[in-house]
């Protein structure tokens, strides 16, 4: 079977990487957590302007800090024993040059486990419409299962019939659609796919 896999807050604690650099950036002590984040307008939810997330955000991206940044614990466990029966593609919604990293970071942390990383369209950005969706590259792939945590994606590609497990996050709980199941963790994956066989 071919699984396509999201990156961020699907293989790591992005979210909670960015709080960390947050607190670093304002250079004192917040109440944010993950689970302020009920929806992706990043900005609204770290309570500042669009233009000051920007810059923050592209500070965020290219810093070394990056580098840090950890997987699930869980999917280190589970992904080795899936690529050993199934293809697996990372279909990440990270632009340019925020992707400098990723190579590296999943080089380091889940080694020959992914066969391609492909850079898809995000639509929480603009001047990225030379770019292919996640659902084009889930029907060039042929994917039969997708994994995401991001409700825009997953809902685009739950539309377009491809089966999607959705990782639980306090951003995505309301996201309903006939083709989306919520799970809780890589484990919940693993049993998933194991039953689906």
């Amino acid at each position: 079977m071919n699984i396509a896999v999201d990156l961020d807050d699907t293989l790591n604690h992005y979210i909670d990487h960015l709080l960390t650099f947050f607190e670093h950036h304002l250079g004192k002590k917040h109440h944010l957590t993950k689970q302020d984040f009920l929806h992706r307008h990043l900005h609204q939810c770290l309570g500042i302007s669009k233009k000051e997330f920007d810059f923050f955000f592209n500070k965020f991206q290219m810093d070394a800090f990056m580098h840090e940044m950890q997987p699930h614990p869980d999917a280190k466990e589970v992904l080795p024993k899936l690529a050993q029966h199934h293809d697996l593609f990372i279909i990440t919604g990270r632009l340019e040059p925020h992707t400098w990293e990723v190579e590296d970071w999943l080089k380091k942390h889940f080694p020959g486990i992914f066969k391609k990383v492909l850079i898809a369209k995000n639509p929480y950005y603009n001047s990225n419409d030379h770019l292919k969706t996640k659902e084009e590259y889930c029907k060039e792939l042929e994917i039969s299962l997708f994994i995401d945590d991001d409700p825009n994606f997953a809902l685009d590609v739950a539309q377009e019939g491809f089966q999607v497990l959705m990782i639980e996050q306090p951003w995505n709980k309301k996201t309903k659609h006939k083709n989306i199941v919520h799970v809780k963790n890589w484990h919940d994956i693993a049993a998933h796919i194991n039953h689906e066989k």
